[in-house]
């Protein structure tokens, strides 16, 4: 695909880590949090169902602020969601969950963003996503002081059942 329009390559990259990369971001660490170590679960979990919610309550308001017609966002919705379910393009949750706060701002919270600009509050759905990342970065256990040594964060994910 060539992009002649000034612009348009920018539109396409704010698709891609709003659309693609932010709804993979909100679905890793639910997963990670449910115990399930591999995207490949995402389908059979009903994680699909609070991703196309997530899409439909907040992400798609980037149509405003991007200038974009709906019919040209939804094809990326839907395109990345067939890809999830693909059988053989599961990742391991854990290396996807690398860099939790650089993830959340570059590919959450332009869309919570978006949603204030339209004057609406993020959903529930944006809430829990980013709840779920918090989560995820709070230490378990028993933590030394800083007094007492560098900070390490030590954080782990419950034992498998």
């Amino acid at each position: 695909i060539v992009r002649s329009t000034a612009g348009r390559l920018a539109r396409d990259v704010q698709l891609k880590l709003r659309i693609a990369n932010g709804l993979h971001t909100a679905m890793v660490y639910v997963m990670a949090l449910s115990r399930m170590f591999s995207t490949e679960r995402c389908v059979e979990s009903g994680i699909t169902s609070y991703l196309e919610q997530l899409f439909e309550r907040d992400i798609v308001l980037l149509t405003a602020e991007l200038s974009l017609a709906r019919a040209e966002v939804t094809p990326v919705f839907s395109e990345w969601m067939a890809r999830l379910q693909h059988p053989h393009f599961g990742l391991d949750c854990f290396f996807i969950c690398q860099n939790a706060m650089q993830k959340m701002g570059i590919r959450l919270l332009p869309s919570v963003g978006a949603a204030l600009a339209a004057g609406e509050a993020p959903s529930a759905f944006m809430a829990f996503s980013i709840a779920a990342i918090l989560r995820f970065l709070t230490p378990m256990g028993e933590q030394p002081r800083l007094a007492e040594s560098r900070p390490v964060f030590r954080g782990q994910l419950d034992a498998r059942v």
